[in-house]
């Protein structure tokens, strides 16, 4: 009894596959008031939600061959019109996931959890008091490599997180440009390291 509702409540059946998986690599989508799909990344929606991988070029495969479509018009029991799901809609949730991960950055920032500089970055590591290290991946590597060799060589772990050009690191954190920042252990960084390794796993650049 215990572990069939565990299973229920942490796996989600995928309308694509039929598989059942954990919910965390799953996306719920549901109708709006037009029958049209939107995603529901909260997953707070009202009504009936279906649950698909959370893999762009799948998704975006799906909507193509009209497979997407179908199995939504089964998992709603209503049909949904060839205009109810939008092309350009693995875009969107790729920019949506995306946004998640910045904006979550810049309440960290603002509640003064996340450290900015080379100075602050390498004292936070430093002192072991670093979650994760954020690098813009196009800083190159003569930009980060002493502050990545540094998160390396600590004791406990420190995620590197590279999923943000500098351009939105500096939009997100209110600055004018940002090469690396770390993320306090204070801070809320399981649920940020979460956020952007679905961001990746959406966008295919995880791992």
């Amino acid at each position: 009894m215990g572990l069939a509702k565990r299973k229920e409540t942490h796996e989600r059946r995928c309308i694509l596959s039929g598989e059942s998986k954990p919910r965390e690599t799953l996306l719920r989508f549901v109708l709006d008031g037009q029958s049209c799909l939107v995603p529901d990344l909260d997953e707070d929606l009202p009504g009936r939600g279906v649950w698909a991988t959370a893999d762009q070029h799948g998704l975006a495969r799906a909507i193509a061959d009209g497979s997407l479509r179908r199995q939504a018009s089964r998992g709603f029991k209503t049909a949904l019109s060839a205009d109810g799901i939008d092309p350009q809609l693995p875009a969107r949730i790729a920019g949506l996931l995306k946004d998640r991960c910045l904006k979550r950055l810049g309440l960290e920032r603002k509640a003064g959890r996340l450290a900015v500089g080379f100075e602050k970055v390498r004292g936070l590591i430093s002192q072991g008091g670093a979650a994760a290290l954020i690098v813009a991946r196009d800083a190159g590597a003569h930009g980060v490599g002493k502050t990545v060799a540094l998160a390396r060589a600590q004791a406990e772990p420190v995620a590197i997180v590279e999923a943000f050009g500098r351009q939105d690191l500096a939009l997100a954190l209110g600055r004018e440009d940002v090469v690396h920042a770390a993320l306090s252990k204070d801070g809320a960084w399981a649920r940020l390291l979460s956020d952007v390794e679905r961001f990746l796993r959406f966008t295919g650049a995880a791992g």
